[in-house]
This record gives C-alpha cells, structure tokens and sequence, in this order.
C-alpha cells in the first residue's frame, strides 16, 4: 500500500509541476508574442508617417507650383497622392503599451482624422479637375480646392513630426 500511495504522491507531484512549467512558458510565450506585434504595429506606424511626410512634400510642391500657373489658365496634369491611413486601424485593433497614454491615442486619432478630411478633399479636387474644365469658373474653383488643401496639409505635418519623433523614442 505505501508503495502505491508513494506512486499516486510522485504522479500528483508531476502533474502539479508539469502544469506549473506549463503555465510558466504559456505566459512567457504571451508576453514574447504580444511584445513582437507591438514591436511590429510600432514599425509600421512609424514606416507610415514616413510614408506621409514624403507625400506631403511632394503634395506641397505639386499645389504650390499648380496655385502659381493657374492664373494664367493653366493647371497640372500630375494628380495628388493620397495619404495613408492604417496607422489607427492598426491601433485601434491593439494598443501597444507604448502608446497607451491618453496624449499619445489623441494625437494618433488626430492625425487619422485630419488625414482621412485630406484625403477626401483630395478625390473631390481630382474628380473636380477631371470633370469640369468646361466650367467658367474651373481656374478659380480649382485654386480654392488648392489653398483649402495647403491648409490642411500644412496643419497635419506638425502633428505627424510630434508623432514620428514619439514614436522614435520607443
């Protein structure tokens, strides 16, 4: 009988060790995965600022460049480039821990909205400009869709450097 109780203390005494070695690497494994997708959400964030900061330049060079000639009846045929806006989907989905502070979520947000407003104004120019050269009031209406959009994009490039330099501290 000893022997056999002896038998059932060493199975139960591996059963609790082995589930404990268990537990202990799950949680290690959580810990190594969920760092690995904030590491990788981050990186992606920070690929896409870049991404836009570079559209914005161009973008600016294109209005800039566009608002001078249009007085004398003329406009650019090269179209505007669109921003990108996964960042915050990409956020919303998981907040890495980095950026779990109220501040840092309002910026992201920010930025994600005053980018979607570009981005929109941008497809109503394009489909302005390509739709209504007719128009006796193409040049004028054209030259206002540019300003409005110099505004825009002059606003958000501020906000994208404050996030770009956030996000390179992490």
């Amino acid at each position: 009988m000893s022997e056999f109780l002896i038998g059932i203390a060493v199975g139960v005494i591996a059963t609790v060790i082995g589930f404990i070695l268990t537990m202990i690497w799950d949680a290690y494994k959580y810990r190594r995965d969920t760092k690995n997708r904030e590491e990788t959400i981050i990186s992606a964030g920070g690929e896409e600022i870049e991404y836009n900061l570079e559209t914005i330049k161009f973008n600016l060079d294109l209005l800039k460049h566009e608002i001078e000639i249009i007085g004398q009846k003329k406009v650019l045929a090269e179209p505007l480039m669109l921003l990108q806006t996964n960042f915050w989907d990409l956020i919303k989905i998981q907040i890495p821990q980095k950026l779990a502070n109220v501040d840092a979520l309002r910026k992201i947000r920010y930025i994600a909205q005053q980018t979607n407003q570009i981005n929109e104004t941008l497809k109503c120019r394009e489909d302005y400009k390509i739709n209504n050269q007719a128009m006796s009031n193409y040049h004028s209406r054209l030259k206002s869709y540019d300003e409005l959009l110099l505004k825009f994009i002059s606003n958000l490039e501020p906000s994208l450097n404050e996030l770009k330099a956030l996000i390179e501290e992490l």
